[in-house]
C-alpha cells in the first residue's frame, strides 16, 4: 500500500536534523540539545552522540529527541563564544602537556635516591622499588 508522501520522507535532504534519516549535515560543529539539558554545546563528531542516544536512550525520548537535536548554523554562533571556544581549546593543550610534563617529573621524584631511603628507613613494609609497588608480607 503506498502512503502518498512516504516516498518524499525517505528521500528527502536532510541537513540540520541529526537523529532523523538520511542525515548529510556537518559532524563537527554547534547542536542544540545534544544533551536534554543543554541547549547548546559543541560537538567533534554529533555521529558518535547519535549513536549513543539510539543504542541507550528510552524509546519514549527520541521522539522529542529527534525533533529536538538540531545543527546551529555558524553564523548563529555569537562571535564572543568562538573566542571563548578557541581560548578554552588552546587551555586545554596546555593542560595536556603540563599535565604529561608532571607525570614525567612525577615518576622522576619517585625514584629519587633521598625518597627511598627516607621510605625504607621510616616504613615497616618491603616495596619493589621499580614500579614503587608495596610488597605486603603477611
Amino acid at each position: 500500500m503506498y502512503i502518498q508522501g512516504v516516498y518524499f520522507l525517505c528521500t528527502m535532504k536532510n541537513t540540520i536534523y541529526p537523529l532523523k534519516p538520511n542525515y548529510t549535515g556537518p559532524t563537527k560543529g554547534w547542536f542544540a540539545w545534544l544533551h536534554h539539558d543543554t541547549v547548546l554545546e559543541w560537538s567533534d563528531n554529533v555521529i558518535e552522540r547519535t549513536d549513543y542516544v539510539f543504542k541507550n536512550k528510552p524509546k519514549h525520548e527520541m521522539k522529542a529527541r529527534t525533533e529536538h537535536m538540531i545543527v546551529i548554523p555558524d553564523e548563529f554562533i555569537p562571535k564572543s563564544l568562538v573566542r571563548a571556544r578557541e581560548a578554552w581549546e588552546k587551555a586545554w593543550e596546555a593542560r595536556e602537556n603540563a599535565q604529561e610534563a608532571w607525570e614525567k617529573t612525577w615518576e622522576k621524584a619517585a625514584k629519587n635516591p633521598r625518597i627511598i631511603k627516607y621510605l625504607k628507613e621510616n616504613t615497616p613494609y618491603a616495596w619493589d622499588e621499580s614500579n614503587s609497588t608495596l610488597i605486603y608480607d603477611y
